[in-house]
């Protein structure tokens, strides 16, 4: 029997590694909530780094001459993780804020709910389109991006190798922009409707003064946005399905900047 033994190198390139893929999987829907038990991420990422181990095993990793030296270096691995996961941050935060938008126009943004992925409280609309959004992430295997983007992030920006780049940067902040109009074109069809029934509603007050018409609003205002939330579902599902779609090209171009292409 044959008892291999890690080298110090071998270590410190696995630890590069795992710091990496750990700040790309961690903004992911679900994986990154606190009730995913703390040992299954462990046990997660230690299979993940494996698997992806053989793409950097020829490369060169200084060992680190002490603690600030190694902390230097995981912060440059978490850097490149955190860049590459805020992307997926962004995209359901633009979903987020969609449905933000439609609970202030239902009137529900005193109601919210525990969302046990950022341990904040959330409107209920917001966390029924946040959870929609995740399954379809996992359903319909938009998830694969991540995945060959973790394994591309290797072979474009070797272990240790970061260096800033102004236009990553610039890039981070047009996907901010982007996320915004997703939110727009979420909330639209659904603003408009409820716009509609404001309107309708201060007409019927003016045209029967006799009528409690905020005693009326609040129910018709509610019945008519969960009405049209049900209606606007096909179309919700479709725009993210898009926006998966276009996932991994925002991936792949925020690695080619950062790898300096």
């Amino acid at each position: 029997m044959t008892i291999t033994i890690l080298s110090l190198d071998e270590v410190f390139r696995f630890l590069f590694l795992m710091v990496r893929l750990s700040a790309m999987v961690l903004p992911l829907p679900f994986l990154g909530s606190r009730m995913v038990p703390a040992q299954l991420k462990v046990v997660f990422l230690i299979v993940l780094s494996c698997g992806l181990y053989p793409a950097v095993r020829m490369q060169k990793v200084p060992i680190p001459l002490g603690p600030g030296h190694l902390s230097l270096l995981l912060l440059g691995e978490l850097s490149i993780g955190l860049l590459i996961g805020f992307v997926a941050q962004v995209m359901f935060a633009g979903i987020q804020l969609g449905g933000e938008l439609i609970n202030q126009q239902m009137g529900l943004s005193m109601a919210s709910v525990l969302d046990p992925q950022n341990n904040q409280q959330i409107s209920i609309v917001t966390n029924f389109q946040y959870i929609l959004a995740a399954l379809l992430f996992f359903s319909g295997q938009a998830y694969h991006w991540f995945i060959y983007a973790m394994a591309e992030s290797l072979h474009v920006i070797p272990l240790l190798e970061f260096t800033a780049a102004e236009t990553a940067l610039t890039f981070l902040v047009g996907l901010l922009g982007k996320a915004c109009i997703t939110a727009v074109k979420i909330a639209a069809p659904l603003i408009v409707v409820l716009i509609l029934t404001n309107i309708a509603m201060g007409l019927v007050a003016r045209l029967v003064p006799q009528m409690n018409i905020f005693m009326l609003s609040f129910p018709v205002t509610f019945g008519v946005g969960l009405i049209g939330l049900g209606l606007a579902l096909p179309s919700f599902l479709a725009g993210v399905r898009d926006l998966y779609a276009r996932l991994g090209g925002d991936l792949f171009a925020l690695l080619r900047l950062l790898g300096g292409g």
